[in-house]
């Protein structure tokens, strides 16, 4: 019995993934067939070095944030040393391979080639995995870069889980940029990486993704754009939100411009995206905390806090309404 519950627990997120996927999939082509957006004409030769910017830069911020090798210091005091061993891989290192390799292969389908995608992706990660020299300081701090990159999937405090990851970020104090703001920004320079693969993605993917394409970059611009407002918002040294304000500004601007020359939309629609995706990124950018849970039964056998929901989805709905009107446009 206890075998067949590890074989349900082990299955039932795949089959829940897998479901979700396909109504999105069922989605997008539905998008694709009523809407009157025309599809974007990425030449070939610059979509193909998107792809490859796009997957290069998504490994090296991987293994940047989360290391590959790595071994936490709970696991080396209370399982490999007991036991006499150093193992730098664990069920972590396995779950980013495989993360590697569908965001290879899925930048790889939208150029035809997915198993080029995915094996290139998981090798080039394997290598600067192996790079790094596998002594136990290393590895353990190796383990703390790890649980601070993956702060933000177990710590539901934005503000905090920023911090800690800016502070492991910085390799020196030092910022040159005049403005505190865009002087912040440099510090957080893995916003800039962000927004590269971010931009290479929409390249590689345009052409083929169509309007699945335009929605996943009008959403993950919005997140990213949470992090350009916290670099602007000084309130904890001046009461004027101001700065705050025109990072944003700026930040759905640049986003923006990008659609224009990625999908040919009516300006009016540009226009409506750069407001959603700004007042988005000021939404999320926002203190956002959850200190209690309220589990609620469905019915479908899993169940989702609103707490979590509000949480990882507020500011996104307003960029789906007006994603939506604009395709409609």
């Amino acid at each position: 019995m206890k075998f067949l519950e590890k074989i349900s627990g082990f299955f039932y997120p795949i089959v829940v993934v897998c479901i979700v996927a396909g109504l999105f999939w069922q989605g997008m082509s539905w998008l694709d067939a009523h809407s009157g957006t025309p599809a974007s004409r990425i030449p070939s030769g610059i979509a193909q070095t998107a792809g490859i910017i796009a997957v290069v830069a998504f490994t090296w911020l991987m293994e940047k944030l989360m290391p590959i090798r790595a071994l936490s210091e709970l696991r080396w005091v209370y399982r490999e040393r007991p036991r006499q061993r150093r193992r730098s891989l664990d069920a972590d290192s396995v779950t980013q391979l495989i993360a590697n390799a569908l965001f290879g292969s899925i930048v790889g389908a939208a150029l035809g080639h997915a198993m080029v995608g995915a094996v290139g992706a998981v090798a080039l990660r394997a290598f600067l995995g192996a790079l790094k020299p596998a002594r136990l300081s290393q590895l353990l701090s190796a383990g703390r870069t790890r649980l601070i990159g993956l702060s933000s999937l177990h710590v539901q405090d934005n503000e905090l889980a920023s911090d800690a990851l800016t502070g492991m970020w910085m390799s020196s104090p030092r910022a040159f940029a005049r403005p505190l703001a865009l002087r912040r920004l440099q510090r957080r320079s893995y916003l800039l990486v962000i927004a590269l693969i971010q931009c290479a993605n929409a390249l590689a993917t345009a052409n083929s993704a169509g309007i699945g394409a335009f929605i996943v970059f009008s959403l993950t611009w919005t997140i990213l754009g949470a992090g350009v407002y916290r670099c602007g918002d000084l309130r904890k040294l001046t009461p004027t939100p101001w700065p705050g304000y025109f990072m944003a500004a700026g930040h759905a601007l640049v986003g923006m411009a990008f659609m224009a020359y990625v999908w040919p939309m009516p300006w009016t629609a540009l226009a409506m995206m750069a407001v959603a995706i700004g007042f988005g990124s000021y939404q999320r950018g926002q203190p956002r905390r959850v200190v209690s849970l309220t589990y609620v039964d469905n019915g479908m056998g899993m169940s989702a806090p609103p707490e979590l929901v509000y949480y990882y989805l507020k500011g996104l709905p307003l960029v789906v309404m007006a994603a939506g009107a604009a395709l409609a446009i």
